[in-house]
């Protein structure tokens, strides 16, 4: 029983434990039930952390060499590797994809125009929820995030009306926003006790301002988009089943956490009580400090010895100002929890908590759309190694060259600055006073001295300070910059930090190489991409009414809405096109452009002639040409914009020995046919039974 003198701990636990004396047999076994199951999720997640926090002690390293803060004490610190992800970032990542959707591959093509128009309308459908989802800015920073750090995570998730959705930290603006943000500020009005006068005034206003932003209906009422949020390399984790995260679709589990304020807690998730609230572990933003260098004097890394804990690469702690110890003087900063939101392949269920919570914040959910993958995570990984749990950064490839050349313009340095001319006199030979005035003299200024022995002639109490030739061989770093360029795969003349003149071939030469290293990395990216465009393309088609896809490619779209995913990859190939996220190389177009060009002209009169001759069989060959050759070239343009119309004539075939004409006996069935059919049944009916049912609904008229 609670006593006035017992802490405020030990009242609230008791106050719990009288509660849960007073529940019946069947509410106390469903508590003990789901802290069990809440229990055995959080230890599990806490075996994963623990066994990966070295990788986050890297992390926290290869930040600091990407923001060139690894040693400030430096004479001379270029940040050359957070230089040269910035390059990487805009040739890798420059714009969104363009997005392709082709019906599947036919044997008879015939019938299938709805096929066609649903290919178009996924293709808009995509490309407008990537666009606004700000696609962009999420694959960027993914981007970054595996050149700083070895691996680049984004999640996305479609928001509908869905009564359950994952947490995203997107926002797009909309009626729920508005509530949740109401609802936080009613909570925190509710405990007025603990609040100041001037508290409880600001939060009044601010629910008064939410109240007319409804009332005035400001904001979009609901909005369907798709969430892309970045996920930083700490805050993911993968189970222990898999041996690399690169695997992690085969995973038991992936997870993620995010941070948000106490005080919208129970906003956010309502079936948390105040005591949830309380016991929830407290975490503060992390203050920028003092950094330490992490190499000692002669440039040898000390970081993997201690100097960072898996803290650091954190950018939230649980102790004050980032000290690890809670300091109660009320100078912290806002409180915050952390939500872990963990998708369970076992059981095709969504689990979220909050630390130090012992029930679960939602219950646990299903996603509410399907897709063939499951978990909404994406990776890439530019720098995966053989037999390695994580993949290596750009950061730690190049770290030791950039230290290097920081070791070699820092002592390239001090020997300038040592080496600066003067002049040394016989301070003996001369009294203070004469001394005071030669050093205190200026630009052909008159200097009368006396010396102490006037016979002494003024030469001999002069003489040049004798300066240590200084040779440039030995501070050439031209052979650091070139190690580092390699690896990265950015040029010198990107950089502008040539130390020679290049000729044309030369640029040339290390341009191509460029390309190629990059191209590399580009492929990676958009196998990545692939992934996104099919998995979006499977939850718009669950997500998406009619309606929404006419809003979004008009009146005439084709949206076949409740389709089953399997059907999805049936009808049609959702795919980006290559090439397209990258900075074009604008060298590279021009020159196959001016090989493509004469050709195309040449081959769009012949085909043009043989449609008119009739001879559709030339034709059709023709153009195959044309796009084999485009495609060869690396020209990614539509060929078929170019190419005059061909007619589709039917292939009768040719009856081969032993077969008569279609139709006889003995003659092989039609294409579409089914021989369990009745004789009176022909090829469309045959292939009516085997074709999926692209019957168009009854369309209405979008609404404006």
């Amino acid at each position: 029983m609670a006593t006035p003198d017992m802490p405020f701990q030990l009242i609230d636990q008791a106050v719990d434990d009288a509660r849960f004396e007073e529940m019946d047999d069947v509410e106390k076994e469903k508590i003990k039930s789901e802290e069990n199951a809440v229990k055995k999720i959080a230890d599990e997640y806490k075996q994963s952390r623990d066994f990966d926090k070295s990788i986050r002690s890297q992390y926290a390293i290869d930040r600091r060499y990407a923001a060139g803060t690894a040693d400030p004490t430096w004479a001379v610190n270029t940040n050359l590797i957070g230089s040269f992800i910035d390059i990487l970032v805009s040739f890798l990542y420059s714009r969104n994809p363009d997005v392709s959707v082709k019906k599947a591959p036919q044997v008879d093509n015939r019938g299938s125009k709805d096929m066609d128009a649903f290919a178009k309308t996924m293709e808009l459908v995509i490309s407008r929820l990537w666009k606004k989802g700000r696609l962009k800015d999420a694959i960027r920073r993914q981007v970054r995030s595996s050149l700083s750090t070895g691996p680049g995570w984004i999640k996305a998730v479609l928001i509908c009306d869905a009564p359950d959705n994952p947490q995203v930290t997107s926002e797009m603006n909309d009626l729920r926003d508005n509530i949740e943000k109401l609802e936080a500020v009613r909570t925190a009005l509710e405990n007025v006790a603990e609040s100041s006068t001037e508290q409880v005034d600001a939060e009044l206003a601010e629910q008064a301002e939410l109240i007319e932003s409804l009332e005035k209906k400001i904001e979009a009422t609901i909005r369907k988009y798709l969430a892309v949020d970045f996920v930083a390399s700490q805050d993911m984790q993968v189970s222990l089943d898999v041996a690399t995260i690169s695997d992690h679709l085969s995973a038991d589990w992936n997870a993620n956490s995010t941070y948000m304020l106490k005080s919208q807690l129970k906003a956010k998730f309502p079936r948390l009580t105040d005591e949830d609230v309380k016991t929830a572990t407290s975490y503060y933003q992390r203050q920028v400090k003092d950094l330490q260098p992490l190499t000692d004097s002669i440039g040898v890394m000390s970081g993997m010895d201690g100097i960072l804990s898996p803290d650091e690469a954190e950018q939230y702690t649980s102790g004050a100002n980032g000290s690890g110890q809670f300091s109660g003087t009320g100078d912290n900063g806002p409180e915050f929890a952390k939500v872990i939101e963990l998708w369970d392949k076992r059981t095709n269920h969504i689990k979220t908590m909050v630390e130090g919570v012992k029930r679960w914040a939602k219950e646990p959910f299903q996603p509410a759309y399907a897709s063939s993958r499951f978990y909404p995570y994406f990776l890439v990984a530019f720098y995966e190694v053989d037999g390695a749990r994580h993949p290596q950064s750009l950061s730690w490839r190049i770290h030791k060259l950039q230290d290097e050349y920081a070791r070699s313009r820092s002592n390239f340095r001090l020997v300038r600055e040592r080496g600066i001319p003067a002049t040394l006199f016989n301070q003996a030979g001369m009294s203070p006073q004469d001394i005071d005035k030669i050093t205190k003299s200026v630009h052909q200024e008159f200097v009368g001295i006396t010396p102490a022995d006037a016979s002494t002639p003024i030469q001999n109490l002069f003489a040049a300070k004798p300066v240590e030739k200084i040779d440039p061989r030995m501070f050439d770093n031209a052979p650091i910059l070139s190690d580092m360029e390699k690896i990265s795969g950015v040029q010198e003349a990107l950089q502008s930090s040539a130390t020679n003149d290049k000729t044309a071939t030369q640029a040339n030469i290390e341009q191509s190489g460029f390309a190629s290293r990059t191209t590399a990395d580009r492929d990676l990216l958009e196998d990545m991409l692939n992934d996104l465009a099919n998995y979006t393309g499977e939850l718009a088609l669950g997500a998406l009414t009619i309606l929404d896809a006419q809003r979004i490619a008009g009146s005439g779209a084709y949206w076949p809405h409740g389709m089953s995913v399997d059907d999805l990859l049936t009808m049609v190939e959702v795919e980006i096109e290559a090439g397209s996220t990258g900075k074009p190389g604008e060298e590279h177009d021009e020159q196959a452009w001016g090989v493509i060009l004469p050709v195309l002209k040449e081959a769009i009169i012949e085909i043009n002639m043989a449609v008119k001759t009739g001879d559709f069989a030339l034709a059709k060959i023709l153009a195959e040409l044309v796009r084999e050759t485009m495609a060869i070239m690396g020209i990614t343009t539509d060929p078929e914009r170019f190419l005059p119309p061909i007619p589709e004539v039917p292939d009768l075939g040719m009856a081969l020995p032993g077969m008569g004409m279609p139709g006889a006996p003995g003659s092989v069935p039609p294409v579409g046919s089914d021989p369990s059919l009745p004789p009176s049944a022909g090829p469309a009916d045959g292939g009516a039974l085997s074709a999926p049912n692209l019957e168009a609904p009854n369309l209405q008229p979008p609404i404006l």
